[in-house]
């Protein structure tokens, strides 16, 4: 089984800009891009921050309780919550519209063998987080597709401690945005996720 990560990967143009053009031979689409901006200097982190568009309006708050971080839509609904096992022990995740019953982070998202890349179960399909670069980006997984450059789906960057998600229409679709944006609070987190 070869390494996942594709030898070209597409880059967006102008990463500066809330939204952003994929470069691909069809109609180009528009990417959202979110940033995790801290809610407050106090204990600043993005286990305390507003998941913001590019209109600025907030549409999620990552809250953190003793032991829990909790994800929550603008509105207040529940999308997630991950318990931080003491003494680096991992994490549970659970995920409430994506029947994601409570289960360890590491088997949500496998680490490889190698520790090159996680996959992610999701809607009956498998994806693939790699680190590329300065980036963490999500590929559909196709381990048969050795030629093939895969579509990307989303990347998470940081630039000036300001994280950003950018995430492809085509991840929306397929239901993966509240998925993308727990992974990014795991990813992100500081702590021992598996």
């Amino acid at each position: 089984m070869g390494r996942p990560a594709p030898t070209r990967v597409p880059r967006p143009i102008l990463p500066s800009l809330p939204f952003l053009k994929r470069p691909s031979s069809q109609a180009y689409n528009e990417i959202l891009a979110l940033e995790f901006l801290h809610v407050s200097n106090r204990k600043a982190s993005i286990l305390n921050c507003a998941v913001v568009g590019p209109d600025i309006c907030p549409y999620f708050h990552v809250v953190t309780r003793p032991g829990h971080t909790f994800i929550r839509t603008n509105e207040g609904r529940g999308v997630a919550s991950v318990e931080w096992v003491p003494n680096g022990g991992g994490a549970y995740v659970e995920l409430k519209n994506e029947s994601l019953e409570k289960q360890l982070v590491s088997v949500w998202l496998v680490v490889s063998p190698d520790a090159s890349y996680r996959l992610m179960h999701a809607h009956g399909q498998t994806y693939v987080w790699v680190p590329q670069s300065l980036s963490i980006c999500l590929y559909e997984w196709d381990p048969r597709a050795r030629e093939d450059v895969p579509q990307l789906l989303a990347r998470i960057a940081k630039e000036d401690n300001v994280v950003t998600l950018q995430i492809s229409p085509a991840a929306i679709e397929a239901g993966l945005l509240e998925m993308c944006v727990v992974c990014v609070v795991l990813f992100q987190s500081g702590y021992r996720i598996d």
